[in-house]
């Protein structure tokens, strides 16, 4: 008939109930032959179950018996170990042949005791177990062996190889004490190599020995045959009567299934009158609307049994209302009636019952037979779930699933409508950066993340009340939308929010966080035609407010200042890039010594400088910043490691590398492609990687604590060393020292420049310096701009320090001790194949 509609199978069913002869008697009794299925199942599904049952079986064995040849094997191989030995010993005297020659006899002796503790009246299977242990058996095969011999050793040709097995007892035993005999006279000086009767013995031994052990392996192989065809000959004959009694019961059942066949078919047209599948609510009424039928998903919809509305008007018990007009539809029942069928599948319907209202869906056929209509069927689909997900996926598309607060889509429109709108101007823009949330992220995982996250946007809709709209942006990034806002009012809300996240305190399994937020404000925004402006300049005021200290709301004024400075910034973007493009970048260094007689020796730090286009040097502190803030700082770190490189492998001596520390960013960490370009730069030049440590401040370290840990356990195990820098200026939490494998500690210089002045520093170097004994990691002290500090820090067991004291950055060439040395660029050129190069005078 083909696939069907919930109304066409209603009405062709419907037709065929009228228009079918009588049941036959006992065509009703074809449905109990359903659960014949079940027996006709049984019997192969058992067949399957014997014949896997007696494979694995016989599996099983051939398995045991591989592992007893597998015995033998070493078994054999021990005897003629020992045989050898002995002769050697004889021959050489030497006192390793003969603990050899005791280890093969050893090895041999597990193999009897295994078996003598398993012919025992009652077998000892755990001395058993132990002695084939030792001579490399599979602990799972040991049971199987134990089980195969105690059962099967007097079977057959088994029996004489076990025979043959309890022989070879005695002559073990004589073998050992032939070999005790040639230990004492060769103690005694004696010569027995010498003695023709002894070897002639010990050769008579041997090949009557050897004889035994091919007789054994024969007997043992002989049983193994003979056991794998009789277990094939079983398998072949039970598969062979199985599959008879199979084929035998698979045709009484065919023939029984045809008795059944006609009946069968007869019992297939009532079957679809009963339509207990179907989801959808069917009701079927007479030319007078009265209910003939309903199935169980109407008697669900309707909230009453079958029994309660059958025989009453349709309009008694059904009442379905257009949700948009509060109208019924009454009318449309009465016109289906007449013969014309109905589809209101587009409209908003809803059923009202006694339970209360559920939107559906209607579509209505006439019954119609000789031209006339004898009834009509409703088929009534309960719309709550499409609805629902409709709304879900309405919601979704607008808010953030984490948090459930508006999203930057919901945001973007909000901003949009509101310039559209034209407005007064009274809106504002609160852009919000929690400042400490990667390090809660990258220490306890991203589940706390998560969390910090759901916590925030609940602090954040509690705060904010009526006063406009929250929205998570993404990441660790949310903002406010307020509405009716002068600059004086956002700024009140805006600092008010800025307090309540100070104040408030994360804690993930008993630990505390604290953080902060900073946040940039846009106020009149209503006046602004474009939403990207908007954003953009809350964007630019929140990373001022980031820039100023954090923890600080910072209102956006297009001041003239503002804009020199922002111009400034992309000034020296041109700048960088120039400098990269033509080599003007150079490479200084400045020496690190040790301090301690146990340290290594020292090694230099590489430092990038800059000429501008009048060849003036310019200080890293110019041009760096805006680096960073530009992205530009992966290609300079790129330059720098080439050029330290290219250079170190122009001037280091084989075997004696000079050891350099080179900055990294941590934009260079979040690069995916910078490691791969590192062990590029291995491969291109002869540089050992003990030679080379790389360095990331510790701010950069917790800032990307997962991608730096990665980073640096990726570089180590190449060899290179890690150095923390600027270690002491975040101390927020020693926590994250566990994670990060680095080798050197290098502490800040603001707690060593007044070291000798402050106690305070003086307390944190020692500390910091006793901590990284205990951690196994060395120091480095920067600013040791004198040698009373040298003093002062040699005393607090620092390993290493850095500063003009021990000597001032020079460019690499002078450093190093060349006079003139050419620095083989990473430019656009070098990129492009060509060939740029930077003198480092």
């Amino acid at each position: 008939m083909g696939e069907m509609t919930s109304v066409d199978l209603f009405k062709y069913c419907s037709a065929a109930r009228r228009a079918q002869p009588p049941r036959p008697p006992g065509a009703g009794k074809a449905r109990a032959a359903s659960p014949g299925l079940v027996r006709r199942m049984a019997l192969p599904a058992l067949v399957i179950a014997i014949l896997a049952l007696v494979a694995t079986a016989s599996l099983h064995t051939l398995s045991i018996l591989r592992v007893f040849i597998a015995c033998e094997s070493v078994w054999s191989k021990s005897q003629k170990n020992a045989f050898n030995e002995l002769n050697q010993y004889l021959h050489l005297g030497d006192e390793e042949n003969f603990q050899r020659f005791r280890a093969a006899v050893a090895e041999n002796f597990e193999h009897n005791h295994g078996r003598q503790a398993l012919e025992q009246p009652e077998p000892d299977r755990a001395a058993a177990a132990a002695h084939f242990l030792k001579v490399g058996v599979h602990p799972d095969d040991i049971a199987g062996l134990m089980f195969i011999y105690i059962n099967f050793h007097d079977y057959s040709h088994f029996r004489e190889a076990t025979a043959i097995w309890r022989e070879s007892d005695a002559m073990l035993a004589e073998l050992v004490a032939l070999g005790e005999t040639i230990r004492a006279r060769i103690a005694r000086g004696d010569r027995p190599a010498s003695d023709k009767a002894l070897r002639a013995y010990l050769r008579d031994f041997d090949a009557t020995f050897q004889a035994k052990a091919l007789r054994f392996s024969q007997a043992l192989s002989e049983g193994t045959r003979e056991v794998t065809r009789q277990l094939t000959i079983a398998n072949i004959a039970l598969a062979f009567a199985l599959t008879a009694l199979v084929v035998w019961r698979m045709r009484a059942l065919f023939r029984r299934s045809g008795r059944f066949e006609d009946a069968l078919r007869d019992e297939k047209e009532q079957a679809q009158v009963t339509l207990q599948a179907i989801a959808d609510g069917v009701i079927r009424v007479d030319a007078d609307a009265c209910i003939e039928y309903v199935n169980p998903a109407a008697e669900r919809l309707l909230g009453l049994r079958a029994a309660d509305v059958l025989g009453r008007t349709i309009a008694s018990v059904v009442t379905i209302v257009d949700q948009l007009t509060n109208e019924t539809c009454e009318r449309s029942l009465e016109a289906l009636l007449r013969g014309e069928p109905q589809d209101d599948s587009t409209r908003e319907l809803a059923l009202v019952t006694a339970a209360g209202t559920t939107p559906i869906s209607v579509h209505g056929e006439p019954l119609i037979t000789g031209g006339g209509v004898f009834g009509a069927v409703l088929v009534l689909r309960d719309m709550r779930r499409e609805r629902d997900l409709i709304a879900r996926l309405k919601w979704q598309a607008s808010h953030d699933e984490l948090t459930g607060l508006a999203n930057r889509r919901e945001l973007d429109r909000r901003l949009r409508q509101t310039a559209a709108d034209g407005g007064d101007g009274e809106d504002a823009l609160a852009l919000l950066d929690l400042d400490q949330f990667k390090l809660v992220n990258d220490t306890c995982g991203h589940a706390a993340g998560d969390q910090l996250l759901r916590e925030v946007a609940t602090l954040l809709k509690l705060e904010l009340g009526e006063a406009g709209l929250p929205v998570r942006l993404g990441g660790d990034e949310f903002a406010a939308h307020l509405t009716g806002c002068d600059v004086v009012r956002a700024m009140a809300i805006a600092e008010k929010l800025r307090e309540a996240i100070q104040d408030f305190t994360f804690v993930w399994e008993g630990r505390p966080f604290k953080i902060t937020a900073s946040i940039g404000l846009v106020a009149h925004i209503g006046a602004t035609s474009n939403a990207a402006e908007v954003f953009r300049a809350a964007d630019v005021a929140c990373y001022m407010a980031k820039d100023k200290g954090r923890n600080r709301v910072e209102l956006h004024e297009a001041s003239g200042a503002e804009i020199l400075r922002r111009v400034s910034e992309m000034g020296w973007v041109h700048k960088i890039r120039d400098a990269l493009d033509k080599g003007r970048l150079r490479l200084y260094a400045q020496p690190i010594a040790a301090l301690q007689a146990d340290a290594a020796d020292g090694h230099c730090e590489l430092l990038v400088r800059m000429r501008d286009e009048q060849g003036k040097l310019v200080p890293p502190g110019s041009f760096i910043p805006a680096a960073e803030r530009y992205g530009l700082m992966p290609a300079i770190d790129r330059w720098v490691v080439n050029a330290a490189f290219s250079n170190l492998a122009e001037i280091a001596s084989p075997g004696a590398p000079i050891r350099c520390a080179i900055n990294l960013s941590g934009q260079s960490l979040d690069d995916p492609t910078f490691i791969d370009f590192v062990g590029s730069q291995f491969l291109a030049y002869p540089i050992s990687p003990s030679a080379i440590t790389f360095e990331i401040t510790e701010t950069t370290a917790i800032a990307s604590l997962e991608e730096a840990t990665r980073f640096i356990e990726t570089v180590r195990a190449i060899g290179c060393k890690f150095s923390l820098d600027d270690f002491g200026a975040g101390m927020s939490s020693f926590g994250y020292l566990k994670r990060l494998p680095v080798d050197y500690l290098k502490i800040d210089g603001g707690f060593v420049k007044d070291i000798l002045v402050d106690p305070i520093d003086h307390a944190m170097v020692d500390m910091i310096a006793r901590m990284a004994k205990k951690l196994g990691k060395k120091t480095i002290a920067e600013f040791a701009e004198s040698d009373a500090i040298i003093g002062a820090l040699r005393d607090l067991g620092i390993d290493y320090a850095q500063g003009y004291a021990v000597g001032a950055p020079k460019p690499v060439c002078k450093r190093l001790g060349r006079d003139h040395l050419i620095c083989r660029a990473t430019s656009c050129a070098a990129l492009n194949g060509d060939k740029a190069f930077a003198r480092c005078a």
